[in-house]
């Protein structure tokens, strides 16, 4: 990309991180926010951010009446071009709605500017760079990205606040082993890995493992498996216990699209065998797209040696690539 002055321009949707990830990549002078009504909070969290981390940017925004208008939307972003002093624009073509990807489209093939395409999907990010749009479009080929966010960074995108630690909160062994053990594994297996993340509207996640821009949300659950079964009379019997039912809803609030972000992997990490999974919690599983992995602790709730090996290989497969 050329050393001159630099205005990237974002189009603003739901999700926060195919536009925070190539700013913080690029580093343009100025970056230009489009958004909508409908979109000004997740502009403003991101306008946050952006200065957090790159004070030399300024960052500008640009609100537009009908995220769907492609001659209004691209009038509106003209207007505010012509306002600034002349700089080379690079387009994001990700985010918003198609109409506005459609008038930024349109923008970057009258102004014969560079744009890109950020792949966010999947468990690798990939870039598709545009030097200049020509019709027909070129076939282009895309390239790994490497730019990452800490967890830190990924809740500050999405507006969210760290609660301070609940009063004399102890964890209990078996949550404490497993937090330890992929804590071991930083860096060679995780990139970070976070324990006890508390939001103050009151959501709690027991680990977060994160390898690149991958994150997977973990919620620890230990029960002796015999004396929780007997709590249920026959009619209750397989039922899903309320504490796991609670972890069930903490892993499907935190990784909700408009919580943490569409690609979050949720993991509940259990001790006892998969034959003690019942119909009803497997049910949730599915129905929440949770990853579930049964080990089998020591009766003081710690961790052998082939068991912590197991967990980590488990969740390193759920949070990088398969080749």
């Amino acid at each position: 990309m050329s050393t001159a002055p630099t205005t990237m321009i974002c189009l603003i949707g739901e999700q926060p991180i195919p536009n925070l990830l190539p700013i913080l990549h690029y580093r343009p002078n100025c970056v230009l926010l489009v958004h909508s009504q409908r979109t000004l909070r997740v502009a403003e969290n991101l306008a946050a951010v952006v200065k957090s981390q790159q004070p030399q940017t300024r960052v500008a925004q640009c609100s537009v009446a009908d995220a769907y208008d492609v001659a209004d939307i691209l009038d509106r972003v003209e207007q505010e071009l012509n306002a600034q002093s002349a700089t080379k624009l690079l387009i994001n073509l990700t985010g918003g709605t198609k109409p506005m990807m459609l008038a930024a489209f349109e923008l970057a093939l009258s102004r014969k500017a560079a744009s890109f395409y950020f792949k966010s999907e999947g468990l690798l990010n990939e870039i598709f760079y545009f030097p200049e749009i020509t019709l027909p479009v070129p076939k282009i080929a895309s390239s790994p990205f490497g730019t990452t966010l800490t967890v830190d960074l990924h809740a500050a995108a999405f507006g969210r606040e760290y609660a301070p630690p609940k009063a004399n909160h102890k964890p209990e062994p078996f949550e404490a082993a497993v937090a330890a053990a992929l804590q071991a594994e930083v860096p060679s297996s995780f990139d970070e890995v976070v324990v006890g993340a508390r939001y103050t509207d009151s959501v709690e996640i027991d680990v977060i493992v994160r390898w690149k821009n991958q994150l997977a949300f973990c919620e620890v659950y230990h029960s002796d498996p015999d004396r929780t079964a007997q709590k249920h009379d026959a009619k209750d019997k397989g039922s899903t216990p309320a504490k796991l039912k609670r972890k069930l809803d903490q892993l499907s609030t935190a990784g909700g699209q408009n919580y943490f972000g569409t690609y979050i992997r949720k993991i509940l990490i259990f001790s006892g065998t998969d034959a003690k999974i019942s119909d009803e919690q497997r049910r949730l599983n599915e129905a929440q797209r949770v990853f579930c992995i049964p080990i089998e602790c020591e009766p003081d709730g710690s961790l052998s040696p082939s068991v912590r090996s197991h967990l980590v290989s488990q969740i390193v497969d759920i949070v990088t690539p398969r080749f």
